[in-house]
């Protein structure tokens, strides 16, 4: 799509942001590249990533940025790129303390084989001190389910980097609903869980190589209070290479999209 080129461009300059930080007054940024590769036999799928995030301070308390991200799949499992997007997203943070905000996003996602793109709205909340990060959100998207009801997502991660420079970081995300059938035909609302795990090395530079365990996996509860899960969950394995810019070791907020949940 013609916007791809234009986010791509947008992403690079992120790369000079120790130089564009004097004229911007930019707080905070980061740009990460990743894969993400099913492990399954019976599942030919990856996903690879381009995304960044730039973050301003219009006073002490209030922090403003933008998130950009591209996303791409290939694999058996998707003959045609009508699954790739491009995402958007707008951050306004209150910090009630130097390390520590809450705010809310917007973001926008257009896709290769919709016509219209995805709107989401929804709060988050963010914390980096230098060696300890964390990141939760919420959001609301414009979508609407087989059963009326809106589509919502969420996730919370948490990282972890010693002082020798190694990196650990646990992520969860999942969306609802989706639509499941026990055996014995009871018709469930249920949602798409994404869990990972992740470990790496960050250098003093802000440069950051990590690789990732992960699984995406279905849950739903039914009348009675049972809890069922899928059978057959999907395994996956990451790679990231990424940059931080910033006092704090890069920034709070991150792309927030909907699609990129669940997408093997």
């Amino acid at each position: 799509m013609s916007n791809k080129t234009f986010l791509t461009a947008l992403l690079a300059a992120l790369a000079t942001t120790p130089a564009m930080a004097q004229g911007l007054q930019l707080k905070a940024a980061s740009i990460d590249a990743s894969i993400d590769s099913a492990i399954e036999d019976d599942v030919d799928a990856y996903q690879s990533t381009l995304k960044g995030t730039a973050e301003f301070a219009i006073t002490p308390n209030i922090l403003v940025g933008a998130s950009l991200g591209l996303f791409s799949h290939g694999g058996d499992l998707y003959e045609t790129s009508d699954a790739d997007s491009t995402n958007m997203t707008l951050h306004a943070m209150y910090m009630y303390t130097p390390t520590t905000g809450i705010g809310v996003f917007a973001a926008t996602e257009a896709y290769d084989g919709l016509d219209d793109n995805i709107n989401t709205v929804g709060f988050e909340f963010g914390m980096r001190n230098g060696n300890i990060a964390l990141d939760g959100y919420y959001g609301l998207t414009d979508l609407e389910a087989y059963n009326g009801d809106d589509f919502t997502f969420g996730g919370l991660s948490a990282s972890y980097i010693t002082e020798q420079g190694f990196a650990f970081a646990l992520n969860y995300d999942a969306f609802t609903p989706i639509e499941g059938v026990t055996d014995g035909g009871e018709y469930l609302d249920g949602k798409k869980n994404d869990l990972s795990v992740s470990a790496g090395y960050a250098l003093e530079n802000g440069v950051n190589l990590s690789a990732s365990l992960g699984r995406l996996s279905s849950s739903a509860t039914g009348d009675d209070g049972t809890r069922y899960y899928n059978e057959d969950p999907v395994g996956y394995v990451g790679f990231n290479v990424g940059y931080n810019f910033g006092a704090a070791g890069g920034t709070l907020t991150d792309v927030r999209s909907f699609g990129d949940l669940g997408s093997f």
